[in-house]
């Protein structure tokens, strides 16, 4: 224990300088870039350093799935903060923006660079925010932006996948947009939901075909898609995959 200990203080030291000095840079970019598109790429590059310091492997399973110019809502479960960067990095997909809480944009330099990157925060509870928030993911499908949204609004306790929220598929239904479900399966295990301790291991990502929305309400897109989430945890669970 002592040992994940002083090497989870060691990987925090790391990022966190890391971060600082590249959410600088992109605050100062956004001055002149408010597009979103140097915040990506340096986002991109903070995640990667994230995992190679945190030692975590990720695996894409699916990618032939995906049309790196469309425009897709893509959702997921939620069991880690390891999520977030595994689906900047694992999806090959040119423009992508993250539905994320907005307590988030509160952490100094982290979040003030997202706030400024064209990302999406949202207020929990907040109906009246919420629903701006929905116009917001509206908007950026609609500029060709992909948005990300974890469907169970939530890190999972134990890393099994959580009931799926409305709001993503509300999205899909009223932008037009396809959404492609992917499942997160492993950062569980790198990161608990009530600790900073940081384990080595690895991270994969199952993308499956997209799903029309076209003829489908709000609530079949929501079954349809916890279905092939589901399934796909479930297989590879089958298979030895770790939650």
């Amino acid at each position: 224990m002592l040992w994940l200990v002083l090497r989870s203080i060691y990987i925090w030291v790391t990022v966190l300088t890391v971060m600082i000095v590249l959410s600088t840079i992109s605050i100062l970019c956004s001055i002149f870039d408010r597009t979103g598109t140097v915040y990506l790429f340096l986002a991109r590059l903070w995640c990667r350093l994230w995992l190679f310091f945190s030692g975590v492997k990720l695996n894409v399973i699916g990618k032939e799935h995906v049309q790196p110019d469309a425009t897709y809502v893509v959702v997921s479960n939620h069991a880690s903060y390891f999520d977030i960067p595994t689906l900047l990095l694992g999806l090959p997909i040119k423009k992508v923006r993250i539905v994320a809480k907005a307590s988030l944009g509160k952490i100094p330099f982290f979040g003030w660079s997202m706030a400024m990157g064209d990302f999406i925060l949202i207020q929990r509870g907040a109906h009246r925010d919420a629903l701006k928030s929905l116009a917001q993911a509206i908007d950026k499908l609609k500029q060709g932006k992909s948005v990300v949204i974890f469907a169970d609004g939530t890190r999972s306790l134990d890393g099994s996948i959580q009931p799926f929220k409305r709001g993503a598929f509300v999205v899909a239904e009223k932008a037009g947009v396809p959404i492609l479900p992917v499942t997160i399966l492993g950062s569980y295990k790198i990161m608990h939901r009530n600790t900073a301790l940081i384990s080595p291991g690895e991270i994969t990502l199952v993308i499956d075909k997209p799903i029309a929305v076209q003829g489908k309400s709000a609530d079949e897109l929501l079954k349809a898609s916890h279905e092939v989430i589901v399934s796909n945890y479930q297989k590879f669970i089958s298979k030895g995959m770790t939650a």
